[in-house]
């Protein structure tokens, strides 16, 4: 539910399409990278967010067929999402100390660093639920 819900949101707030993921996959120069941080975050984000509507239904059939593979599959998704999601958090608040306009550009200073605090902490939340089921599935169930 909260990939399809950043999904549309960053649909309407960056206008992203797939020719925003066409730029991003022909930078070759990371002088440019860095230039292009607009283009790369929406991308990144949208990424986080498919894999984790892709795991809630690997997590569905895991659970429905007692596959304890399919929850490790789950596991180490969503560890890359977090991992990409920490480092998503890094470049919005390099994009945003660096670049006039940015991602959090419509907040305060307070506001966009409570935003970059509750992405962190919800990050913290999905490592500790993959360490619960990673728990669950290395002691047998």
């Amino acid at each position: 539910m909260s990939g399809a819900m950043t999904l549309s949101a960053l649909e309407i707030t960056k206008e992203a399409s797939f020719d925003n993921l066409k730029n991003v996959s022909e930078i070759r120069d990371p002088k440019v990278a860095f230039f292009s941080l607009s283009t790369i975050i929406p991308v990144g984000i949208s990424g986080m967010s498919v894999i984790y509507m892709f795991t809630g239904f690997v997590l569905l059939f895991a659970a429905l067929t007692d596959q304890e593979g399919l929850v490790q599959v789950f596991v180490w998704l969503i560890f890359l999402a977090i991992v990409i999601g920490y480092l998503l958090v890094f470049l919005i608040g390099l994009e945003c100390m660096t670049m006039k306009n940015c991602t959090l550009g419509g907040l305060d200073w307070l506001s966009a660093s409570a935003v970059l605090t509750i992405i962190c902490v919800y990050l913290a939340v999905w490592f500790y639920l993959i360490c619960v089921a990673n728990t669950f599935v290395v002691n047998g169930g």
